[in-house]
């Protein structure tokens, strides 16, 4: 028997008796009232390939755990136009087969998510093979093959596979968060009551419209309070507001992303407005210039002032 890219060897055995070669028995007599097992076992020959795909760090989301990783295989023209059979195992044990072809040199897509893996199985074993994740810019990425050591990188090195055996390349994708604190003060002899209940207006934006979604938070009400709330960003821009001493506190920021935030004059007229960053310098602006958030975060604060 052949299957495109798979060889198997056929051998069967009736009632459990000795084991033969070949795929169909002699004739068989069945008698009546009686039973004949016939069972046919099939061997392959060659080698598995398992592509494994993790995701790790502070800065993955729920976006990033959904998303569709892709992944090809380059290797020899001597198997082009063939095709293998795979298994796809979920991230919680479940199997589905699907088939993997390779034409000019290259297999189709494989695409997993996160906790996913896929097992190509009857792999010849005579030629080079190198793994290569196409989709994952955001991320850091390392690789590793069976037992060895973690390497940097989308793209394995060329290596075969062991004959009868199955070669495991798992691909890790990092991603580290930071956390961003914006608070409101207002400071002056003129403020009154009125003021310190008036709620203020702030857009943050990212260099990236990649921040898109919702991201935990924390807000500290004036009454000293600590709320969880969400922050939306939709491509890259959100929009909060914050009483006086109030603060709020996002995380799950990415650390590789410009932030810029800047506070509604509109909602803030008749006041002075400056800004300072991470306690530096009072600035006598609505807006901050371009910043990161450092792997210990970032700290904005927006100073209102009024005088009589």
């Amino acid at each position: 028997i052949m299957l495109e890219g798979v060889e198997y060897v056929v051998s069967h055995k009736v009632n459990g008796k000795v084991e033969s070669q070949g795929n169909s028995t002699d004739p068989l007599t069945i008698a009546d009232q009686t039973q004949v097992t016939v069972e046919f076992i099939n061997t392959r020959d060659g080698a598995s390939l398992e592509i494994a795909k993790l995701l790790d760090g502070n800065g993955i989301t729920e976006k990033d755990k959904d998303k569709i990783f892709e992944f090809q295989i380059k290797t020899d023209e001597k198997i082009n136009d063939s095709l293998y059979r795979a298994i796809k195992f979920d991230d919680h044990g479940q199997e589905s087969s699907q088939d993997v072809t390779f034409e000019n040199s290259s297999s189709n897509t494989i695409k997993l998510k996160a906790g996913e893996r896929l097992v190509i199985y009857g792999l010849p074993t005579d030629i080079d093979y190198v793994v290569t994740e196409t989709n994952a810019a955001e991320f850091e990425t390392h690789y590793k093959m069976d037992d060895t050591g973690s390497h940097e990188g989308k793209e394995t090195k060329d290596f075969k596979l062991k004959k009868d055996d199955k070669t495991t390349v798992l691909f890790l994708n990092s991603k580290q968060a930071s956390s961003l604190v914006l608070t409101k003060t207002l400071a002056g002899d003129g403020i009154t009551e009125e003021d310190s209940d008036k709620r203020f207006n702030f857009t943050i934006t990212a260099d990236s419209p990649e921040v898109n979604g919702e991201y935990d938070a924390v807000k500290k009400t004036a009454a000293g309070r600590k709320e969880d709330t969400k922050v939306e960003f939709t491509k890259g821009v959100a929009n909060v507001e914050l009483r006086d001493t109030e603060t709020l506190t996002i995380s799950g920021l990415p650390l590789d992303v410009d932030f810029t935030i800047s506070e509604d004059e509109e909602t803030a007229e008749g006041f002075e407005i400056t800004h300072r960053l991470n306690n530096g310098q009072v600035i006598k602006k609505s807006e901050t210039t371009d910043f990161d958030l450092r792997e210990e975060g970032a700290i904005v604060e927006f100073i209102n002032t009024k005088h009589l």
